[in-house]
């Protein structure tokens, strides 16, 4: 019995001994969490995954968002982003007129987001002097492989990219909306509650 409790006393003291340790080693060492702007895109969650360097979409909730005061607010709509870098590098990339280079699109179909793929072009909207003058003013269209009406416009300027998409004969939009310093894009339906104009505005 006596043997048993100085053993029991032995271990006891090895613990304290193991926890004063752990907690110097605690106390000593600083502990760095990572801010928001280092978080790795592939930590949260991928709504349109694509292979490089075609850019992915990614879904956004962040708590103080609030749209601009010139922005119409959708009744029903879903944030996304991308990595800005790998997508305007992307666009950049895209040639003139017969293109099979793809490009995945985030749609707003019945309060869900569906990735939906398009074969993208550019399209000649400027002369290429004035075109060199404005690089970031580009226009893009683009139509998916199975059904040529439906169809996207794509266009953007030094500020914004502005998206409108014809998908079985429903339209829908992708916006972007600059948020904190980052760039947001929201998806919504033509038909929302909040555009549908009553009828004797038709």
């Amino acid at each position: 019995m006596l043997a048993l409790t100085i053993s029991i006393g032995a271990e006891a003291q090895k613990r304290g001994k193991t926890r004063k340790h752990l907690q110097k080693a605690t106390v000593s060492s600083k502990v760095t969490m990572p801010s928001k702007k280092n978080i790795n895109k592939s930590n949260t969650m991928r709504l349109c995954d694509a292979t490089y360097p075609q850019p992915s979409w990614f879904l956004e909730l962040p708590r103080d968002f609030k749209f601009p005061a010139n922005f119409q607010q959708p009744a029903a709509y879903t944030l996304v982003s991308t990595i800005d870098t790998v997508f305007n590098s992307y666009l950049k990339s895209i040639p003139y007129d017969s293109s099979q280079v793809k490009l995945l699109l985030p749609l707003f179909i019945d309060n869900t987001i569906h990735c939906k793929e398009f074969i993208v072009s550019r399209s000649m909207t400027m002369d290429s002097a004035l075109q060199a003058k404005y690089p970031s003013l580009m226009s893009f269209k683009a139509f998916t492989t199975t059904n040529s009406l439906n169809a996207a416009r794509i266009e953007c300027d030094e500020t914004s990219i502005k998206m409108m998409i014809t998908y079985d004969k429903k339209v829908y939009y992708i916006n972007s909306i600059k948020h904190n310093k980052m760039n947001y894009y929201v998806c919504y339906a033509k038909d929302d509650i909040n555009f549908v104009k009553d009828k004797f505005e038709r």
